[in-house]
């Protein structure tokens, strides 16, 4: 599983974008549930949604914690469709 950046949209990030990020991977990434053998995938996984427009603080948490209790935790959640 892989999440690169988004290269065409790639830009530097200001000091407090940057920490806005770091302190939503870190919440997530330390939950007990989270497979820490994908933490890389997982920042990167972060980064490209706040580069793709996903900058509200609220909305980004609340989108990378869903994804990641899917796509990143040892007790992935089978979803019924």
């Amino acid at each position: 599983m892989s999440y690169p950046i988004d290269s065409e949209r790639f830009r530097h990030l200001a000091p407090e974008e940057i920490r806005l990020v770091r302190n939503i991977y870190l919440d997530i990434s330390h939950a007990t549930w989270f497979d820490q053998g994908l933490k890389t995938e997982f920042a990167a996984y972060v980064i490209n949604m706040y580069q793709r427009g996903m900058v509200d603080p609220e909305k980004l948490k609340s989108l990378c914690s869903m994804a990641a209790r899917r796509k990143f935790s040892v007790l992935k959640e089978t979803v019924v469709t």
